[in-house]
């Protein structure tokens, strides 16, 4: 590996890259200066791919939220909507084998042109000496001089920028009547040309309908403006649009945190800013940072790609959105897979907001996981915070031949989890500043790290037992049982609060810890009904007189092994007691 790469590699660490472009012309014009033409483009694009790794957005997004993301990941988005990108960077994207996501306004599809593109066309193509809109503020235009057609596009398009979108368009008309320009004859994207671009495997995202500044925009036309293009959009590709770019895109100037909800509201998973930065496992979902490439060699590129990696991310304080936050300790948490306990968890994380509290997550690294999926990490809201910490499992990591000491499993397998999550848990604490910490059985180390940093903060601290820890003579070794039942009387006496998922092992405890009785609290298990409003039935209704058997959740050896139902099934057939 090179130095370039290695030092890459270490800067780049669990960082996303995300590069911003808009129209690229084929041939560079005077008025059209500030854009990269398709030849610097395709410079630009080869010192991308010498430092970077391309990604699908959607992928890239994926792999950043699961905490998998290759070093040296890279984006390439586009803003707007041309047909230049056809016959310009389209083949350019599919010679050099990279990925791009392009965000469209649909107004085009309707007729409406850029705004931007009408003042444009309007002043480039007029063959009148002057222009005159003194009743909005501005001076009047002479295009008798060398550069004057360009400095009138550049004040126009500052000022009409921010008007608001009724002005906006007034302005507009005003401007083609007085430039006898028809706005008729403004390029734009084809329905035929995006279909186009969506079958050669690019990603598609909204960019609002007549790209306004959303903060200029009363509520219910901003709510129009992004939910009606992505409606729009989904209609023509026939696919599914998760994304969306903010117009113009500078977070707390063109947009708020108002419109995150917006957003969420209309199904996006995914908001794209203009603010330069990169994402990361702590960014927002509504905030992803983007910028454009200015560096015309490896290293000048090469350089401001270091720097910024090393720049904090602008966001937006959403302090007032969620005033309680709670810090929520589970190992069980996607993408791990295999327990039924990653349900409980991700249920109070999806809904805890509705009612004033805004959960932060500290699990641990996939790496710990037995087995993971990718399954559930969509159904983790795109605002939640999730933070991954160090832990091992001794029986994958410490094991020779699939055996290991007994004493590395004290308290669990993933005692390790604790050093981590106590480092990573006091950082969160003074970030995020949590008003209770949360945690969760049956992982006991969980219950540990809650124990500590609640001894240390002084928090309050929630313990979620959901079943007894000591059950009979569960656990067996008996190392694990009295770190078990130090950890156990410890969570009772210090946690404020001890939830169950039954009255049964409630009263349990109640009688256990008397002294702790008070704080034990019943949160049954339930189900998401949302997530089972669009299922269909699948198999055709069973057989008359016959009986159809369901275990909804999973099957082990011990205490779920079905195999004694099964064979107790067996012994009535064979002695004729009930028919096969």
């Amino acid at each position: 590996m090179s130095v370039n790469k290695f030092f890459f590699n270490y800067l780049s660490k669990d960082k996303l890259t995300i590069l911003l472009f808009h129209k690229v012309p084929k041939i560079s014009n005077l008025f059209e200066a500030s854009e990269m033409d398709v030849i610097e483009f395709e410079q630009t694009l080869a010192i991308v791919q010498k430092i970077f790794k391309i990604l699908p957005l959607e992928d890239a997004m994926l792999a950043l939220k699961k905490g998998n993301l290759p070093p040296r990941s890279a984006c390439i988005t586009f803003d707007d909507g041309y047909s230049d990108w056809m016959d310009g960077v389209v083949p350019i994207l599919e010679k050099k084998d990279a990925h791009a996501t392009f965000f469209i306004t649909t107004g085009q599809f309707n007729g409406i042109a850029l705004w931007n593109e009408r003042i444009l066309h309007s002043i480039s193509l007029t063959t009148a000496q002057s222009l005159n809109f003194k009743g909005y503020g501005l001076p009047e235009f002479h295009f008798s001089y060398p550069g004057s057609k360009e400095s009138a596009i550049a004040q126009i398009n500052n000022f009409i920028k921010y008007q608001t979108p009724d002005t906006k368009e007034c302005f507009l008309r005003e401007l083609e009547l007085q430039s006898l320009v028809c706005k008729e004859t403004v390029p734009v994207m084809e329905i035929n040309e995006l279909r186009l671009l969506h079958s050669k495997g690019f990603g598609i995202g909204a960019h609002s309908i007549t790209h306004p500044i959303l903060s200029r925009c009363d509520p219910k036309l901003a709510f129009e403006e992004i939910a009606g293009s992505k409606e729009m959009l989904t209609s023509l590709i026939g696919a599914p649009v998760n994304s969306f770019a903010y117009p113009n895109g500078i977070p707390g100037k063109d947009f708020g945190i108002e419109h995150f909800e917006m957003l969420e509201k209309a199904g996006y998973s995914y908001g794209l800013t203009t603010r330069s930065g990169y994402a990361s496992q702590q960014t927002s979902c509504w905030e992803i940072p983007r910028f454009t490439p200015w560096g015309k060699s490896r290293i000048s590129a090469g350089l401001q790609f270091a720097r910024n990696f090393r720049s904090k991310p602008f966001v937006l304080n959403n302090a007032k959105l969620n005033q309680n936050k709670v810090l929520m300790i589970a190992f069980h948490f996607p993408p791990q897979s295999g327990s039924s306990g990653i349900q409980r968890t991700l249920n109070f994380v999806k809904y805890l907001p509705l009612y004033g509290w805004k959960p932060t997550v500290l699990s641990a690294q996939p790496h710990a996981y037995l087995e993971c999926s990718s399954d559930l990490l969509s159904s983790i809201p795109c605002d939640t915070k999730v933070i991954r910490t160090f832990a091992l499992d001794a029986a994958k990591h410490f094991s020779i031949r699939k055996k290991y000491a007994g004493f590395m499993a004290v308290p669990d397998r993933w005692s390790t989890w604790w050093f981590g999550g106590i480092y990573s848990g006091l950082k969160a604490i003074r970030s995020e500043k949590p008003s209770v910490i949360w945690t969760t059985y049956p992982i006991a180390t969980a219950h540990m790290i809650g124990f500590t940093l609640s001894k240390i903060s002084g928090l309050p601290w929630v313990a979620d037992f959901r079943d007894p820890m000591i059950n009979g003579n569960y656990p067996s070794y008996k190392p694990q049982r009295k770190f078990w039942k130090w950890i156990e009387s410890s969570t009772m006496e210090r946690a404020n609060r001890c939830i169950f998922t039954t009255e049964r092992a409630a009263q349990t405890y109640k009688e256990r810890y008397p002294f702790s009785a008070h704080k034990c609290m019943v949160i049954e298990n339930g189900y998401d009904e949302n997530i089972f409003i669009d299922n269909k039935i699948k198999n055709k209704d069973p057989i008359s007189d016959s009986i159809l058997m369901l275990h909804s959740g999973i099957i082990y050896p011990g205490d779920r092994n079905p195999c004694g139902f099964l064979l107790a099934v067996k012994n009535l057939v064979d002695s004729n007691r009930i028919d096969k």
